[in-house]
């Protein structure tokens, strides 16, 4: 026979007995889902009306977990993280508190830090240097052999087997076969300064008198003295190695300027030109200079010469037509540097109508001279005149580097006055 569960009175089949029985779905089935979910719906409601408070000190209830260790809250429950955390501080301040007390066990009495203070204090009394009026007076010895003195008269020695008595003299500190002594002082009148000393090896007697060899030691100033020397030098170099065809500059390494001289031609450049220039008729204004070029001259020679090839139609021709007056035009054959300087090779001034020719000329750079030959304009045919000599000033004239033998026209009338200039060159200029 079937039957009823006891709390729910649920219908339940006795399969022994009831197995043939029809199955009723609302009864084996529905009937006591329904009954299921009354029960349920019951319970829901039920426990929907149960309050739990939270924990205090005076009830339970819900309470929440903490793992700080420094909150005040009465409220909260430690985890098992906090206690550990409470106790290793715990054991520290004990660890900490048990040290303290070993060093307040061990710690000087009141009486034993003034004795103590006591017997540093009679020390330093005993040990302590002459002293007057707050500065110390005397030398100071360190390890016997080191000395600090100076004298009243601004006078500072650091030394070492030496000091400086109160006269500003140099003394020994101690007696010795060989040792010598040296240092650096600090002067006041002697040029102030820093100076050092060494007198090498040598014997010497405590308290004897020496005199040092005292060497100046360099300053700043003297530093940028020396530099701005040193860069004057090589920039001096670096013009005359400029002036040999080499190009240089002041800021050149000196390998590199040493290099660079050893690319220079020392020898003697030598060669001639034929010049062929043709009669020239030109005016010379008031207060100007004209220039023309006869050769360029290689740097380096020491003799120039020219020698016409035709007696009757070559040669130097130079001739100046000027009215009369106060001012004498110049027509001149010169040798001109770099620089500008000129050597007077050949003149021709006058102050009347007239002119010369110059069959040939030799100017010696070395021997400071110049020889040539010379005839009126009005002698014809032109013979082979004998030359005559006549010495020059090459002083400050630089055949270091190219020159030019020119023609120069100058006026030097200051108001209208022209002249009028007639030159002429053909033959064969040599250099050597």
């Amino acid at each position: 026979m079937p039957s009823q569960t006891p709390n729910l009175d649920l219908y339940k089949v006795n399969g022994e007995t009831d197995g043939n029985d029809t199955f009723n779905v609302d009864v084996v089935l529905n009937d006591n889902w329904d009954k299921i979910d009354a029960a349920v719906g019951q319970i829901q409601e039920e426990l929907g009306n149960v309050t739990v408070p939270d924990a205090s000190l005076t009830q339970k209830g819900i309470t929440q977990l903490s793992s700080a260790i420094d909150s005040t809250s009465e409220a909260m429950a430690a985890t098992p993280k906090a206690v550990k955390s409470a106790y290793d501080r715990g054991s520290a301040g004990v660890t900490a508190a048990a040290a303290a007390q070993a060093k307040a066990d061990a710690a000087e009495t009141p009486a034993g830090a003034q004795a103590k203070a006591n017997a540093a204090e009679t020390n330093a009394k005993n040990a302590s240097l002459p002293r007057s009026g707050g500065a110390m007076t005397g030398k100071l010895n360190l390890q016997t052999w080191a000395t600090i003195s100076g004298s009243a008269s601004g006078y500072a020695l650091y030394g070492s087997n030496c000091y400086l008595d109160a006269n500003n003299k140099f003394r020994f500190e101690n007696t010795h076969a060989n040792l010598g002594a040296r240092g650096f002082i600090l002067t006041y009148g002697l040029g102030e300064g820093v100076y050092i000393f060494d007198t090498g090896p040598a014997a010497t007697t405590a308290g004897a008198e020496f005199t040092p060899s005292l060497k100046r030691v360099l300053d700043q100033d003297d530093y940028d003295s020396l530099f701005q020397s040193v860069a004057n030098g090589k920039q001096a170099i670096a013009t005359a190695i400029s002036g040999k065809g080499i190009a240089a500059s002041g800021s050149d390494e000196f390998a590199v300027l040493a290099n660079k001289i050893s690319q220079i031609k020392t020898e003697t450049p030598s060669g001639s030109v034929y010049v062929d220039f043709s009669q020239q008729d030109y005016m010379v204004w008031a207060n100007t200079t004209q220039r023309y070029k006869i050769a360029d001259i290689p740097a380096g020679v020491k003799m120039i010469s020219f020698e016409y090839v035709s007696s009757v139609s070559d040669g130097i021709y130079l001739k100046v037509e000027q009215p009369m007056s106060a001012y004498v035009c110049i027509l001149n054959v010169v040798l001109r540097d770099a620089n500008g300087m000129e050597i007077e090779v050949l003149n021709e001034s006058r102050s009347i109508y007239g002119g010369r020719y110059y069959p040939r000329f030799l100017l010696n750079l070395v021997t400071n001279n110049r020889t040539y030959s010379s005839l009126p304009d009005d002698i014809f045919p032109r013979p082979n005149p004998s030359m005559g000599r006549f010495d020059i000033s090459t002083s400050g004239f630089d055949r270091s580097r190219p020159m030019v033998l020119e023609i120069k026209a100058q006026n030097p009338s200051p108001n209208d006055n022209t002249m009028r200039v007639t030159h002429m060159v053909r033959g064969t200029v040599s250099y050597a």
